[in-house]
């Protein structure tokens, strides 16, 4: 008689054999009844809703909201097709954010469809579709989404739509790749004010030959248009887009010169000069425990002022001990060390003059290998993730916010330095230059602790001493971040690095008297 694993490992297989991995959706009516109840029982399987299961690791804790934000998209598309067959689209406003490649979790989607119902479908974690009743519009596939074309898509969405979701919409515009893509619609369906509203949006970004070009075919096949008052409104001053870019470049520009504005209304502190660099770096060098184990612990690792001790005096060592290999937390604290030793250095040349965005564009990739180098060492790692961004997709846990593609994420990144190297003001610099940097999320672990580092460079260089984010207020830093992400509101996360920087010391202790901190060379502490 087959064990129960036996049993269990066959259910799996017939997973495997519908075509789901680890992160896949069907339909309960797909297994035989024995082996959806199995995979349900041990974990495997989670309803989503009647008729409709996910895959998910049977680690993942009951409640938890993020293996259905990883799966949603794919969800969607397959319970649209299921119920309308291939008549269907999402709308407009759907269509363009998915086009921005804006794959954030919405509290609602709405899709149009002849056999729509005009009603709600709620769906877990308060999501829900609205199925709105009409004739299909012009589709295309994009991720498995039935989505309006680009240009389509600009065209019925309503007004409020740029002025709401400001960086979605400049994106679909700075990415429209030729005047044609809105024309056809736009003189099908005779649309001479939306044509006028479409020519003072694009020539308000700097794409004046696609506004012009909207005015002379519009004209051209007998409609007057006027352009009035931009959709976008308060377009960020000095944003232009002259010529095409991707989709999640334009996003990532706009984002940053969107809230810029609301960093320097929160963080209201001017920056100073750092006329004592060596009083600079030993302050710095007085965090060092404070900053390694509150950084350690908001990451969820079990990290102790005493194992920070034990590696800053060298009696970690996997080399000889095996329950040392096995510390996991032991590894992140290691690699915590190597990388604030070359975040100090970067400071310290910050403080001598370096450019300070230069420093961190051309440095950011070995404090991100230094962090998981001694991971790799015990086989914890992966080498080949060293070698650049990540290649994968990644989900946040428990957030709607969903990070740049994978595919997208260099385009993401250049536009990000473009925009960190081009900013003046330090605080801006330290506040987007950890929220952006975390929102693309570009590395395969360890953003969060290298997005502090970004901020804490920045900060050196408008004189604000270097700050630790206390585990007491984890809270309020992820929702704050989570504002940043959903709603681009900026102010919260901001407001909390002014109040951070003023109650500099932080908890929970100080460095000792004669303890040197382990990321420091023998016999360099408190040099620049």
């Amino acid at each position: 008689m087959p064990t129960l694993n036996e049993k269990i490992a066959a259910s799996l297989e017939r997973l495997r054999e519908l075509g789901t991995g680890q992160a896949g959706v069907l339909r309960s009516k797909d297994l035989s009844r024995t082996h959806l109840e199995r995979l349900l029982q041990h974990g495997y399987l989670r309803q989503i809703m009647p008729g409709w299961v996910m895959v998910v690791d049977p680690s993942a804790r009951m409640g938890d909201s993020t293996p259905f934000f990883a799966n949603f998209w794919r969800f969607l598309s397959l319970y649209c097709e299921d119920r309308f067959g291939p008549e269907w689209a999402a709308d407009a406003q759907t269509s363009l954010r998915l086009h921005a490649g804006e794959n954030t979790v919405p509290r609602q989607v709405i899709v149009v469809s002849p056999k729509g119902n005009n009603l709600n479908q709620a769906f877990p974690f308060n999501t829900s579709l609205f199925s709105s009743r009409g004739e299909v519009p012009p589709s295309e596939v994009k991720d498995g989404m039935r989505v309006m074309p680009l240009g389509e898509a600009l065209v019925k969405a309503s007004p409020s739509f740029f002025a709401q979701e400001r960086p979605a919409a400049l994106a679909a515009l700075a990415s429209l790749g030729s005047s044609a893509e809105v024309l056809d619609p736009l003189i099908r369906g005779g649309h001479s004010v939306i044509a006028g509203r479409l020519a003072t949006a694009f020539r308000s970004i700097g794409r004046i030959g696609v506004a012009d070009e909207i005015v002379a075919a519009m004209t051209a096949a007998g409609h007057r248009v006027t352009e009035g008052e931009n959709p976008l409104q308060d377009v960020p001053p000095g944003l232009s887009f002259r010529r095409r870019v991707s989709p999640v470049a334009a996003r990532i520009t706009a984002l940053w010169a969107q809230m810029r504005t609301g960093v320097l209304e929160t963080f209201e502190d001017e920056p100073t000069e750092v006329d004592d660099t060596a009083s600079y770096l030993s302050a710095l060098d007085e965090r060092y425990v404070s900053d390694a184990y509150h950084s350690l612990s908001i990451e969820g690792y079990q990290v102790t002022p005493e194992l920070i001790d034990k590696i800053r005096r060298g009696e970690w060592s996997p080399e000889r001990s095996q329950s040392d290999r096995d510390q996991r937390n032991a590894l992140a604290a290691k690699g915590y060390a190597d990388c604030f030793k070359l975040v100090r250095g970067a400071v310290a040349d910050i403080l001598g003059g370096a450019n300070p965005a230069a420093v961190v564009s051309e440095r950011h990739m070995q404090w991100f290998r230094a962090m998981f180098q001694p991971s790799v060492a015990a086989g914890l790692f992966l080498p080949e993730r060293l070698a650049g961004y990540r290649q994968h997709f990644i989900y946040l846990d428990g957030s709607r916010y969903v990070p740049v593609a994978h595919a997208s994420v260099q385009d993401a990144m250049d536009a990000f330095f473009d925009s960190f190297e081009a900013e003046e003001d330090p605080r801006v610099r330290a506040v987007l230059g950890h929220f952006v940097f975390t929102y693309i999320h570009p590395l395969p672990d360890g953003n969060g602790r290298i997005g502090r580092f970004i901020m804490n460079s920045q900060l050196a260089s408008g004189g604000y001493p270097w700050t630790v984010i206390p585990i007491d207020e984890r809270q309020r830093y992820m929702q704050s971040l989570d504002a940043a992400s959903l709603q681009h509101d900026i102010r919260p996360f901001a407001g909390l690095a002014a109040d951070l920087v003023r109650r500099e010391p932080p908890p929970p202790r100080r460095r000792a008297a004669g303890e040197e901190p382990a990321y420091l060379p023998q016999g360099s502490a408190h040099q620049p």
